[in-house]
């Protein structure tokens, strides 16, 4: 096993979560949730339970649909398997930070992908028009105070279909990118029900 490990590695690899210039409109909501306390020495394998957040059946789906969808679930499945390693050399707190937080929006990049090809539908696989800015980007940035961690996410666009522009933020608080909605109104209950559950 290795005795290192790079958090940024893997969302380097995927542009879903580059963080760039915001768009013409937004709009945002906060939600707050309770930190991880720190960890050190080796953890105990049964406190390194992590579990695939893909089933079965969607895996089976994305096979069927080709690399461009099934890298991006091979993608995810090595953030994971960087998730568990780390737990184990005793890195605990950071462990379950990666795993809420950027292995999270790998699956959901992967599942995002796999729904606008439209895999499984039994019609084969349908590009969506990327002709027009008519997108809306749900993104998400967090800061931490007194034990907590504090969500804030963001809708905002028109941006044109994979184009992954999240708004600037302020100093260190970074937005990343979560998911893409066809029109407004749909990011902003996607964003509500993840702030609702972070």
């Amino acid at each position: 096993m290795q005795n290192h490990f790079s958090w940024w590695s893997m969302a380097a690899v995927i542009s879903c979560l580059a963080a760039c210039g915001g768009g013409s409109s937004s709009d945002s909501g906060t939600s707050s949730s309770a930190g991880v306390g720190n960890s050190g020495g080796t953890a105990a394998a049964s406190t390194c339970n992590y579990p695939d957040k893909f089933t079965a059946k969607e895996r089976g789906i994305a096979n069927s649909c080709g690399i461009q969808v099934s890298g991006n679930f091979a993608q995810a499945d090595s953030g994971l398997a960087q998730v568990i390693a780390a737990c184990q050399m005793g890195k605990k707190a950071e462990a379950d930070a990666y795993y809420s937080g950027t292995y999270t929006q790998m699956v959901n990049y992967a599942r995002q992908v796999a729904e606008s090809l439209s895999c499984g539908a039994g019609t084969g696989i349908s590009l969506p028009d990327q002709s027009k800015a008519s997108y809306y980007n749900f993104c998400v940035t967090s800061t931490t105070s007194g034990g907590s961690i504090r969500y804030t996410g963001s809708c905002s666009g028109p941006f044109k279909y994979d184009e992954s522009s999240c708004p600037s933020g302020s100093g260190t608080a970074k937005y990343v990118f979560i998911k893409q909605y066809s029109d407004m109104n749909a990011c902003k209950a996607g964003r509500d029900n993840w702030l609702s559950s972070h």
